[in-house]
């Protein structure tokens, strides 16, 4: 089975994890900001109330919106970046 990190990697490239996932929220409607705030600018784009909401809370909604709802959340994960190359 593949790891969560193998499925992000396999969209996101090789390189340092973090620089990966800077560029493909940037790619996916994130615009500025730390890590964490395009990862909040990414999940906003596609959740109506965001306000409040913590990254997990985002996430969940986020992904039982695209109709990934059975395990726990790296296995939700791991479904939405092999499955649909992290993208919403």
């Amino acid at each position: 089975m593949t790891t969560l990190n193998e499925a992000i990697q396999s969209v996101v490239g090789y390189n340092h994890i973090n620089d990966d996932l800077r560029a493909h929220f940037l790619a996916n409607g994130a615009s500025s900001g730390t890590l964490d705030e395009l990862e909040l600018q990414f999940l906003s784009a596609v959740i109506s109330s965001p306000d409040g909401k913590t990254l997990e809370d985002l996430w969940m909604e986020a992904l039982t919106a695209k109709g990934i709802t059975s395990g726990s959340i790296n296995d939700r994960f791991r479904v939405f970046w092999s499955t649909y190359n992290g993208v919403f």
